[in-house]
């Protein structure tokens, strides 16, 4: 999985922080039914059956769908986790706050080996026909 979308959440009042520019004129229309989970149980495919989730970055319309993948690997860019984490993090727009407890990714570093038009690359599986 790539990304898990954004989380119903996100349409409650004081979701977003009120204080942050950013936030202040997002307008989420997400419902329950609409989360990555149950779209995937629509088409057969059980959250908890997920090997790895990949997180582009953290921003909440990205990752705001993490509760649907306790039993997943999460892995995420080393550089994106720390630009994401903590007060710093929630300056630039992130909301870590809203990780869930269980949130500890696998952190990945990538190599300098390019791919296509990218600089660097990791090589997620052994055989190296899935690359991040």
């Amino acid at each position: 999985m790539i990304d898990t979308g954004e989380t119903a959440q996100a349409t409650m009042t004081g979701y977003f922080p009120a204080w942050h520019p950013h936030f202040r004129n997002v307008a989420m229309q997400v419902t329950p039914e609409q989360e990555i989970g149950p779209q995937l149980q629509a088409i057969g495919i059980h959250p908890g059956d997920v090997r790895w989730v990949i997180l582009t970055h953290l921003h909440t319309d990205h990752a705001g769908g993490l509760r649907h993948f306790p039993k997943s690997e999460i892995l995420v860019i080393r550089r994106a986790f720390e630009l994401a984490s903590g007060f710093t993090g929630q300056m630039r727009g992130f909301l870590p706050h809203r990780w869930p407890s269980w949130f500890a990714p696998k952190l990945i570093d990538l190599a300098s080996v390019p791919f296509g038009v990218f600089p660097s690359s990791y090589k997620l599986t052994d055989a190296g026909d899935i690359l991040i």
